[in-house]
């Protein structure tokens, strides 16, 4: 739609409860009526204090691992989550500030926020059904009137989201409290301006995220976002971090895998002889692995050769890098060079890595227990005889039940 963004219009369902015997008003909703897509979505939680006496609430980082506020949108998949994640693993890594407990006085409200977008692509025009689950620790007394028990409550609710179209020009309006507060000599608020910023990556930020990318300790979490801009700019940084000469840096190393790991959603098979190159380098395992990984997603069947030399590496992790990432080709070639692997797969997670590999390739799966190697390497070589020609070969984005071979 040239000339116009889509807007999202936010309304509630079951707004508000009291806790009982706590003098307090929890209420939940969308932090205003009308968004425009691609701007910030936030959830806000709002904690009044009814009652004559002073109220102390645990109040977490705001979309931190333990943050007091989880939202499920029906009819969507997490954006932050691969396709064929579990949903019920959270893998989540937090180095922000811990929790704090913050006091409200009589008459007084606190309000906590959930970033929508963080979890969510919201771009789409539909009608959409958000389950928001609030969990709110607190104390009827002072913060640091001697010791005593917080409490427990959790709250449930519904939002609905309409998104409908709406004018372009609004939409830098709608950022500017996050440029605003990139500036802030508030740490926690300059540093969840910077994260909003880096998961929405609009285009006019374009410099911005660029010149975070430059500063040392914002690096690896601007790759995503390079990757998610997308203009010219963007990614020539992206790929001049991922395919930079080590010099053995830790940090520096980082930073090229964080890079290397968005290399991947590119699909730039012109990119395949840098990254073969990498995963041959004497770098480190993980940094290899990606390169591999990368070049398996971007050249399937043609990177099969150049990763396939991985497997024969004395090395027992890059030989779990290379049949990791043949496993990523969506290859019939990587089949039958996997299956030939197994004999010798005697150290470490060798044989693990092969047959996983191979699970995601065929949807097939056996015992991957070293000391049963002859076993299954026969029966992976029988079934490859009898139904290689005609099975399926699946790719990693694929889904679907891995069945006993």
């Amino acid at each position: 739609m040239k000339g116009s963004w889509i807007v999202i219009f936010a309304s509630l369902l079951n707004s508000s409860a009291v806790i009982s015997g706590a003098q307090v008003v929890v209420s939940v909703a969308p932090s205003k009526s009308l968004y425009i897509a691609g701007e910030p979505v936030f959830v806000v939680a709002s904690i009044v204090n009814t009652g004559t006496s002073p109220l102390t609430i645990v109040v977490p980082p705001p979309d931190s691992c333990i943050s007091s506020m989880t939202v499920f949108i029906e009819g969507l998949s997490r954006s932050d989550q691969t396709p064929c994640a579990d949903p019920n693993t959270i893998l989540c890594v937090y180095d922000g500030p811990g929790s704090q407990l913050v006091q409200i006085r009589p008459g007084a409200q606190y309000k906590m926020q959930r970033l929508m977008n963080l979890f969510y692509d919201l771009g789409q025009a539909g009608l959409y059904h958000a389950h928001v689950s609030f969990h709110l620790e607190y104390a009827d007394r002072p913060a640091l009137e001697g010791k005593y028990s917080f409490q427990q409550r959790n709250f449930d609710y519904r939002v609905v989201l309409n998104v409908e179209n709406g004018q372009a020009g609004d939409l830098l309006a709608a950022f500017s409290p996050i440029i605003i507060d990139l500036e802030s000599g508030d740490e926690i608020r300059r540093r969840y301006a910077q994260m909003v910023l880096f998961t929405l990556a609009p285009r006019f930020a374009e410099d911005r995220i660029l010149a975070m990318a430059n500063q040392q300790d914002l690096e690896t979490a601007a790759m995503p976002a390079l990757r998610r801009l997308g203009t010219p700019a963007a990614i020539n940084k992206l790929e001049s971090i991922a395919f930079e000469t080590s010099d053995g840096d830790t940090v520096h190393e980082g930073q090229r895998l964080s890079a290397l790991e968005q290399i991947k959603y590119l699909h730039d098979r012109s990119l395949l002889p840098r990254l073969y190159e990498v995963a041959e380098e004497n770098r480190w395992q993980s940094i290899r692995w990606a390169a591999a990984s990368a070049a398996a997603r971007i050249g399937h069947t043609e990177a099969v050769p150049e990763i396939a030399k991985m497997l024969a590496n004395p090395d027992p992790l890059i030989v779990f890098a290379g049949a990791e990432a043949l496993g990523d080709t969506n290859s019939r070639a990587a089949v039958g060079i996997l299956i030939s692997a197994i004999p010798a797969a005697a150290m470490g997670n060798e044989l693990p890595a092969i047959v996983e590999a191979l699970g995601r390739l065929t949807h097939q799966k056996t015992s991957s227990d070293p000391k049963q190697r002859g076993a299954i390497h026969k029966q992976w070589s029988d079934w490859w005889a009898t139904h290689g020609a005609n099975a399926t070969i699946y790719d990693p984005e694929t889904c679907g039940i891995i069945r006993q071979l």
